[in-house]
């Protein structure tokens, strides 16, 4: 049923709309309220085309990699308090400096080479046999070893008249609980330490898995600068002092 007083044929509809329009000032003949009815889209509307959904091109996302944990670097003051065990191999470099010299690489000279060397440095005089005897035997280089006694039987002194070396035949300063070891002779004293260095630093260091045969890994432990019972500010150089004399040596 249609609405009482309106007109029933469309072109009397549109020609009544378009009076109210008129009479309303609508601009907008397709939505007309008569009376209280809404006349709704008259004339078709026009079909608006959807608009096309442009991607948007959005780069990937930035996987950040995870940073290598490094250890913190420490000074040759703060080392005092570690233990060698308690340090990477970087901090032992970094606090010894960079002496990376393998102390089972053979010396390629012989007992003369080394006697030259020698001659006249207090009780090393003369024990060239006794360097090249301990390579022969534990797979020490004698000159690390013969290097190793330089630096350690001098001191302020001239090399091999430090009291140690003169009253106990102890050149490499070898130490025990009891205190400086007592040796019968300096061979024996250099027999010992090539020993020492074969067993416990390069083949069981006393750490699972850690073989220490670089002369900055041997200076880490013996002679820390954590060690009270000696100027400890200069161990810190003895990898240095020993690499210098070594290339001495080898020179000669």
């Amino acid at each position: 049923m249609r609405k009482e007083g309106l007109p029933h044929d469309a072109r009397s509809i549109n020609e009544r709309i378009g009076q109210i329009a008129c009479l309303n000032n609508i601009n907008d003949v397709n939505n007309v309220k008569v009376g209280t009815k809404l006349i709704v889209n008259l004339a078709a509307p026009k079909a608006i085309p959807p608009k096309a959904v442009v991607a948007e091109n959005k780069p990937a996302p930035k996987i950040s990699k995870a940073e290598p944990k490094q250890n913190p670097k420490i000074s040759h003051s703060s080392a005092k308090n570690l233990h060698w065990t308690q340090m990477s191999d970087e901090q032992m470099r970094e606090i010894y400096g960079n002496y990376s010299r393998d102390i089972t690489t053979p010396y390629s000279g012989n007992a003369e080479d080394l006697n030259r060397y020698l001659k006249g440095k207090g009780v090393l005089s003369g024990q060239g046999q006794a360097f090249i005897d301990a390579q022969n035997k534990y797979g020490i280089s004698a000159a690390v070893l013969a290097g190793i006694a330089i630096s350690e039987s001098g001191g302020k002194l001239e090399i091999g008249t430090s009291s140690l070396a003169r009253k106990r035949f102890n050149v490499t300063s070898i130490s025990s609980s009891r205190g400086w070891r007592r040796f019968n002779n300096v061979s024996e004293c250099i027999d010992y330490t090539a020993s020492m260095l074969a067993n416990r630093y390069v083949k069981n260091s006393g750490l699972s898995g850690v073989s220490l045969k670089t002369l900055y890994q041997i200076n880490a432990k013996y002679c820390p600068v954590s060690d009270t019972r000696n100027n400890s500010s200069n161990n810190r150089f003895w990898a240095q002092n020993v690499e210098n004399k070594v290339r001495e040596i080898e020179k000669a």
